[in-house]
């Protein structure tokens, strides 16, 4: 056999290795964005139905004036569909006869604040203006977000333009997982690449890692997912993560009292994180706890977001923990 021959069938065999590879690991993909919960997103603006993207990459907030279209599915099975509408400044609506009311309630958090398995008469934002009827509420909560975005919205935001009453309540509402989407890490894409770090005693956004970037590239690939944290597991928060968290809440508090000086800021903890409550406590930030529910109030077990009862049940909790903190609620 001749050497060109040699190089010739080395190369095809070379191509062919390679090729079946390429092709193992995307049917492998295919294969796992079947088999797990498979979630489409479809926004439309609002006054001429044009297909857009939906997310303000500056904010983390929804763009303005948009019908957004939102399903999952489960093994064939759907576990929901709904539809959300934001406002004109990219805020998910509260159908509660808005600008009619003498107080502001603005509610911070991640998709169990912002009501991502509901319509928009049935979130937590919704119902707690059912309850308390002096407050206006604004829904600023990021699906996917955490306790960054918080501080992200309020840093970036002219919250005086958007909020039209001069007293108010700002209500951040905390899960113990928020910690986990402090770090910065490949996965915490989702956080809408606004990560912080403590510098010189201020806060300091870093840039996103090259993990993330290339998850954004693979166009969030499961199968990319679950390699990279298999070498590049997330760590268990320790008390830096706590510490950057404090100040991230104490940092948003002071931003909220600056721009509404008769406004009072709160951090409601759903179960219980004692070392988060130590830190608040040093910074005297204020905070409540009420209990997480029962699975049987959200819609899938591996999904763990509330049905509408659930989120109904939720705002009876959180507006309880709120009378007794400041009974002229």
């Amino acid at each position: 056999m001749s050497r060109r021959s040699r190089l010739s069938r080395i190369l095809v065999n070379t191509t062919l290795v390679f090729g079946s590879l390429i092709l193992s690991v995307f049917l492998t993909d295919f294969a796992l964005r079947l088999i797990g919960t498979r979630y489409t997103r479809v926004a439309f603006e609002r006054r001429t139905n044009t297909r857009v993207l939906s997310r303000n990459m500056v904010t983390t907030l929804f763009k303005p004036d948009l019908r957004i279209s939102y399903r999952a599915k489960s093994s064939g099975k759907e576990l929901f569909h709904v539809e959300y509408t934001t406002d004109s400044f990219g805020r998910r609506v509260t159908p509660l006869s808005p600008g009619r009311r003498s107080k502001s309630l603005l509610i911070f958090g991640c998709s169990m604040a912002f009501g991502q398995t509901v319509n928009d008469s049935q979130t937590i934002p919704f119902y707690l203006g059912e309850l308390l009827k002096d407050f206006e509420p604004y829904n600023y909560a990021v699906g996917g977000g955490g306790i960054q975005n918080l501080y992200t919205v309020l840093s970036r935001t002219d919250l005086r333009r958007e909020v039209t009453q001069a007293e108010g309540l700002a209500v951040y509402l905390y899960y113990p997982y928020h910690m986990d989407r402090l770090q910065d890490h490949f996965s915490n894409l989702q956080n809408y690449y606004n990560s912080y770090r403590i510098q010189d005693g201020h806060l300091e956004r870093i840039p996103l890692t090259l993990f993330s970037r290339l998850f954004t590239l693979s166009h969030e690939s499961p199968l990319f997912e679950r390699a990279a944290s298999f070498f590049f597991p997330m760590l268990p928060p320790d008390e830096e993560d706590y510490r950057l968290a404090a100040m991230l809440f104490k940092e948003s508090m002071n931003l909220y009292e600056r721009d509404f000086d008769k406004g009072r800021f709160v951090v409601v903890i759903v179960g219980q994180d004692e070392r988060l409550s130590r830190r608040l406590d040093a910074l005297k930030v204020p905070h409540l706890s009420v209990e997480e529910l029962d699975p049987s109030f959200t819609y899938d077990p591996d999904d763990h977001h509330y049905t509408a009862e659930g989120n109904s049940k939720m705002a009876v909790q959180i507006v309880r923990a709120l009378r007794a903190w400041g009974p002229r609620l």
